[in-house]
């Protein structure tokens, strides 16, 4: 298994209880390594931040979001450390990369944050029936939605295509941790497959 979890009970700052899922492809490297730092350099960005301002609203516009603008920061900063981490294990590892969901929890706030495809459920239960709803949205080079199209085109724009919902024709997600062939060897990477 390439995949990795990690708790942490102890959490952020303002009482939030930290759980993540890293599902890796390509080696183990990446999944491992946000097994053993993505708590902690998120730590850095989230520990100061006003968990109680208000999250942007669903349509993305501004509403406070200092936390949802903390976990971004610290998802940029992570991959920037993992993609110098796998650049440096040479063969097969440094191709390496990871989808990520996390989930921050408190009495009276869920907050989520991923990259990728892997997903998050709340599910609620109550008068004998429960109801589950999506807290993240999938990051694919399909067409076949908003976010779909928003992902197909932010990989066009980046010098990219899809074939077959994969991106250049290999990576089955838009968005990921690791994936040094993708960001550290893209020009490397679009030559030689534009050929």
């Amino acid at each position: 298994m390439e995949d990795a979890w990690f708790v942490h009970e102890r959490g952020f700052a303002d009482g939030f209880f930290f759980a993540g899922v890293a599902n890796g492809h390509g080696g183990r490297a990446s999944s491992a390594f946000l097994r053993e730092q993505l708590f902690d350099s998120l730590n850095t960005y989230v520990g100061g931040v006003n968990a109680s301002a208000p999250a942007p609203a669903p349509d993305g516009t501004p509403g406070g979001g200092y936390l949802a603008d903390a976990l971004d920061r610290g998802f940029t900063a992570t991959d920037a450390k993992l993609i110098d981490h796998v650049a440096s294990l040479g063969e097969p590892e440094c191709w390496s990369g990871s989808t990520c969901t996390v989930a921050l929890v408190r009495e009276d706030r869920v907050v989520c944050a991923n990259v990728g495809d892997s997903r998050a459920l709340l599910v609620r239960t109550g008068r004998g029936s429960m109801k589950g709803i999506e807290l993240s949205s999938d990051h694919r080079p399909v067409g076949s939605c908003k976010t779909g199209r928003q992902e197909l085109d932010r990989v066009v724009r980046a010098g990219g295509w899809s074939v077959g919902g994969r991106v250049c024709g290999i990576l089955a997600v838009s968005r990921a941790f690791g994936d040094y062939e993708f960001k550290g060897g893209r020009f490397d990477l679009l030559e030689d497959l534009s050929e």
